[in-house]
């Protein structure tokens, strides 16, 4: 991993926490880029943070949980979508991105056992807020935690395994509404919208942080999904872009 790392409460021009031992430069770099590619793609952007928690005596070095997750979610979205477009004529792509990062537990409570942090980014006029939890209903918050079950029941098949939608929980103002109002102008940010960013991109720069992530068990503690290498000339109005595993 990036080494690099930046200390204080500034990055570039973004906020960030002033968090002891630093924040890792190139994981600020990518909340910067996906959040600057979402918003130019959508007029509005749901970000939704979370915490994914792995159960007692779940094997750690299992790697691939997260990729799973992500995939589980991205299939159930799109699926969803799918549907919709049977039934009507229009609907909205989700368009999921996301951004995640490996953490191990340093308290009393759960020294040496590792979580993750995650935000994903979805077109708000496909989602608009997260929901509440119901197994019956394809709320947001339901398709997140049914992911979740999915990608720890893969490594449960053959033992007991009681899964509890308590193994994710979302952070306190982690469901954020980006929302452009700038006419005809796709590079163009009002007031608003840039003072919502910048509150976002300092809540998101925790995921940086350098404290509680691992460096020499050659486990990888962040990741996201692919966004095009011009991000920053996306027109909103262009194809759909395939999500991916970042590396």
């Amino acid at each position: 991993m990036n080494k690099k790392t930046v200390t204080g409460r500034k990055w570039m021009t973004q906020p960030i926490m002033d968090i002891h031992n630093g924040c890792y430069t190139n994981i600020l770099q990518r909340i910067n880029e996906l959040l600057i590619y979402t918003s130019k793609r959508y007029a509005k952007v749901l970000t939704i943070q979370g915490i994914l928690h792995l159960p007692d005596s779940y094997n750690y070095n299992d790697t691939e949980v997260i990729t799973r997750f992500f995939k589980s979610l991205n299939e159930k979205l799109n699926y969803q979508y799918s549907k919709a477009l049977r039934n009507s004529k229009h609907a909205n792509w989700p368009g999921m991105e996301y951004i995640w990062v490996r953490e191990v537990g340093s308290d009393n409570r759960s020294p040496g056992k590792p979580h993750y942090h995650f935000c994903i980014f979805l077109n708000g006029h496909a989602y608009s807020r997260l929901g509440i939890y119901c197994p019956e209903q394809q709320t947001l918050f339901s398709k997140i935690v049914h992911s979740w079950r999915s990608a720890l029941e893969t490594k449960f098949l053959y033992s007991p395994f009681v899964f509890s939608p308590s193994l994710v929980t979302f952070t306190k103002n982690g469901q954020t509404r980006l929302e452009r109002y700038d006419g005809n102008s796709l590079d163009s940010f009002n007031r608003e919208h840039a003072n919502e960013y910048r509150k976002l991109f300092l809540r998101l720069s925790y995921f940086a942080k350098v404290n509680t992530k691992t460096s020499n068990d050659g486990i990888r503690n962040f990741g996201s999904s692919r966004i095009p290498r011009n991000y920053e000339a996306v027109n909103r109005h262009a194809g759909q872009y395939t999500t991916k595993q970042g590396v």
